[in-house]
């Protein structure tokens, strides 16, 4: 990139040209210039001028621009006795010297703008080479600088630098333990360096002592000193951060504690517990100094070694405590706004307010509640993973309706494992009802049928302990599916039965199209066509009565399956394409999937052949997406039988 934008430069030869080389520190912003300058060599006859202007270094005092221009009129050789005092006229004198001349200056580690600025020459001959950890938006806006911004090495890259820095063979000999350092340095040159430096220092240990020290997270940074202060990684991330200003310095350190792969602006807002214009300032001056960098609109990131750098500071910080309270609160309560859309009949359940500082996001809509959760996802999980108490669960029953609406099932299971662990002190029944249901529910989805039982008996006599019988019938209702994919089909037509009593008993209307839908599909498998289909029409005007397209989804496919059941193919495509048509509305992938497979049998029942090939291809591909080994299966077995006709 920096190659191909000065070679077209260069080519142009109108103007003086720069090139701002911005980076995070180690990122290998002077090693790229010189690599380039050395390489290039014939295209400056003239010679070649270096100046570190110490912007972000060890003794935090830049280098005075007098003493910079100084050096370079010194490298022309130019007599004392011929250098005027004014420090405005060296300037001159220094343009003067470099006017027509083909050649080519290099400011190292620049501050920012006004640091480098007056170094750059006016003559048209000359090309400038400009690194900084600042992004020098200034240069670019006054003096049409070329931006490249440098980024991580790739896992090739990084390969190839250690394969020169240690020996090819030790590489390929030592192959996994060097793909595991690759690793840990995270594509980060100056990280490299130091831990080659450490490699050939004893040639004869193995690779993997190194490996250890590096693995842990902890002590990983420390692992990156080779003794040398001034090359240390920590030393070189504390130049930039020892430059930042105090409200500056408190948002890096707290990022250091936000986990996931990267964060947004309104996340950081309530982590720093400042209104978001002001959060977004202090992230464009972090991503200024490349501390952070903003990937996509409204997200950023950091590099891995930097922010365990941030982790280390904040865990000095007094005030990290509730700074991850605000931002464990903003996925909580946010999230819980998401999943009312997607399940708005779900129950409610005591949450604490959010902390002062904290603001969770409002939403429109249910597309725009699962994008949010398509993106947060892993954020919200690690947020679960660095909660206590109740919060775990909660946040599990928050995440529950999305999970089911991506097909996200093993997700489900790890949350529901860690809000068992969470509650297994508790002395409320209710909190622990849910989540014996709900972990009996998710490993029922998986087909362990023995840990789902074990869990759901358990809950179903809790439930009665707790004389709840909205809570019971739910628990009922769990059983009614896992009995299901076991395949007792009478045991599970008891439990839905009992649910949908239990239901009505509570006033639960919607809750009770669902108990109706499960109620039509039991029948069916059991040959009782006409509970079977009273329950699916019955379920139908329970959705529809509430405008609720989800259910309205299910209760055309229960109907779907029945008509195919009977022979009536036309009126079960019908019904199957009504219920497809509102599950790609709703982004509902999983049950996309299982409708998809339904149309396929359709069609082949019909003796449409290509299009129930379609159907089971993209049934297939969803399945893969969602890790549905046994759906996998199933869905090659018909394509294999489909292929014969």
């Amino acid at each position: 990139m920096l190659a191909e934008a000065m070679d077209e430069a260069v080519r142009d030869g109108t103007a003086v040209v720069v090139s701002a080389l911005a980076g995070t520190g180690g990122i290998g912003k002077t090693w790229l210039a010189l690599y380039w300058a050395h390489r290039n060599l014939e295209l400056f006859p003239d010679g070649q001028l270096f100046v570190d202007l110490r912007g972000r270094d060890a003794s935090g005092q830049p280098l005075s621009l007098n003493t910079a221009v100084r050096g370079f009129i010194d490298a022309f050789g130019i007599a004392a006795d011929r250098i005027p005092v004014d420090a405005g006229a060296q300037f001159g004198l220094y343009r003067s010297l470099v006017a027509g001349r083909r050649m080519l200056i290099v400011l190292d580690n620049a501050r920012d703008t006004a640091q480098a600025a007056p170094l750059l020459p006016g003559s048209p001959t000359c090309v400038v080479i400009v690194t900084s950890r600042d992004r020098l938006a200034g240069l670019v806006r006054s003096h049409g600088a070329r931006s490249v911004t440098l980024d991580v090495l790739s896992e090739a890259e990084a390969r190839e630098l250690l394969s020169t820095l240690i020996g090819a063979q030790r590489v390929a000999e030592e192959a996994e333990a060097a793909d595991d350092l690759i690793a840990c340095c995270a594509g980060l040159p100056l990280a490299l360096s130091l831990v080659a430096s450490r490699a050939t220092a004893h040639p004869s240990f193995p690779l993997a002592g190194l490996v250890d020290e590096l693995a842990n997270t902890t002590t990983r940074l420390d692992a990156f000193d080779d003794g040398d202060g001034v090359t240390s990684l920590s030393a070189v991330l504390s130049w930039s951060y020892e430059a930042l200003l105090p409200e500056e310095a408190v948002v890096f350190r707290l990022l250091g504690l936000a986990g996931g792969a990267d964060i947004s602006l309104a996340a950081v807002a309530s982590l720093a517990g400042l209104p978001q214009r002001q959060a977004a300032g202090v992230l464009r001056a972090l991503e200024r100094v490349s501390l952070v960098h903003e990937h996509m609109p409204g997200r950023y990131r950091m590099h891995d070694l930097v922010q365990l750098y941030a982790e280390e500071l904040a865990q000095r910080d007094e005030s990290r405590h509730l700074a991850m309270r605000r931002l464990v609160d903003f996925y909580l309560h946010t999230a819980r706004r998401g999943d009312v859309l997607l399940d708005p009949d779900s129950e409610e359940v005591v949450r604490r307010p959010p902390a002062p500082g904290c603001v969770p996001l409002e939403f429109s809509s249910q597309n725009e509640a699962v994008e949010w959760f398509d993106v947060e996802h892993r954020n919200i999980v690690a947020a679960q993973q660095t909660a206590s108490g109740d919060v775990v669960w909660q946040l599990a029953w928050a995440l529950h309706g999305y999970h089911w609406w991506r097909g996200h099932l093993h997700d489900d299971l790890l949350a529901w494992q860690a809000a068992s662990v969470a509650v297994r002190e508790s002395v409320e029944l209710r909190p622990k009802v849910l989540v014996r249901q709900m972990l009996g529910f998710a490993y029922s989805r998986l087909m362990r049928h023995d840990e789902a039982f074990e869990q759901l008996d358990q809950a179903l006599v809790l439930a009665g302990e707790l004389g709840d019988p909205h809570k019971l019938a739910e628990v009922h209702h769990a059983s009614a599916h896992a009995a299901s994919k076991q395949g007792d089909v009478e045991r599970a037509l008891r439990h839905a039965n009992e649910a949908l009593r239990l239901y009505r008993e509570a006033g639960a209307s919607l809750r009770e199209g669902w108990a109706l839908i499960l109620m039509g599909s039991f029948a069916g498998k059991l040959n009782n066509q006409v509970l079977a289909w009273t329950s699916a029409e019955d379920a139908l005007v329970v959705f529809r009565e509430h405008g609720y397209a989800p259910g309205k989804a299910a209760a055309f496919n229960a109907l779907g399956m029945l008509a195919g059941a009977a022979g009536d193919h036309a009126c079960a495509m019908a019904y199957h394409e009504s219920a497809l048509t509102i599950r790609r509305e709703l982004g509902n992938s999983y049950a996309e999937a299982d409708t998809l497979a339904q149309l396929g049998e359709t069609y082949a029942a019909m003796g449409r052949i290509a299009w129930a090939k379609s159907c089971w291809g993209a049934a297939l591909a969803l399945y893969r997406a969602q890790c549905r080994a046994a759906d996998v299966e199933r869905a090659v077995c018909r394509l294999d039988l489909l292929a014969d006709r």
